[in-house]
């Protein structure tokens, strides 16, 4: 475990039980979060979608194309995509 826990830290990742800063990094149940002076690529990093019309959220890789289905089902069956998050790119961008 330890030699995972170095291994992402040293490409700008962090072990975290939480998900946030501060929490321990090994546990029955370990995420982790992006370092902000880390390598981690920024095109491998997800991104937040948002349906214009419901504000359903979801994270997926960038250029990905979704689909929101409670507006699919409720709107006629019209394809509503859901849109990136452009506060969050400019979130990423400053870090």
């Amino acid at each position: 475990m330890k030699r995972l826990i170095t291994e992402m830290k040293e490409i700008g990742l962090q072990p975290s039980t939480s998900g946030n800063p501060g929490a321990k990094e090994a546990g029955q149940s370990v995420t982790r979060y992006i370092l902000p002076d880390g390598r981690v690529v920024h095109a491998a990093v997800n991104r937040r979608y948002t349906c214009p019309n419901c504000g359903t959220s979801a994270w997926a890789r960038p250029a990905t194309k979704l689909i929101c289905g409670g507006c699919y089902e409720e709107d006629d069956r019209e394809i509503t995509f859901l849109e990136p998050d452009a506060s969050i790119d400019d979130e990423q961008e400053a870090a």
